[in-house]
């Protein structure tokens, strides 16, 4: 009788947490600590080179440099106001 284990391979969530965005050095840090890596390009060419510039980002700033997903928008947007508080 063979017994299988009902733990699956890979989880199903990323249990980590992730880094608060204070704590990252650059926005391209900031950007793979919140999974939104694939921005990193937009976001330098358009000039948000540091953290304290996208801290002051909105929703028309983020449709400019290109992130038109409206989940990635509110990701982006939220993890901003963790930067405003630190």
């Amino acid at each position: 009788v063979l017994s299988v284990s009902p733990s699956p391979s890979q989880p199903l969530l990323d249990q980590r947490v992730p880094p608060p965005p204070s704590a990252c050095g650059s926005v391209s840090e900031w950007l793979r600590a919140i999974k939104m890596e694939r921005y990193q390009q937009d976001f330098l060419q358009a000039g948000f080179t540091s953290l304290d510039v996208v801290a002051h980002l909105n929703t028309e700033d983020l449709l400019r440099v290109g992130v038109t997903l409206a989940g990635h928008q509110k990701k982006i947007l939220s993890s901003i106001q963790t930067l405003r508080i630190h």
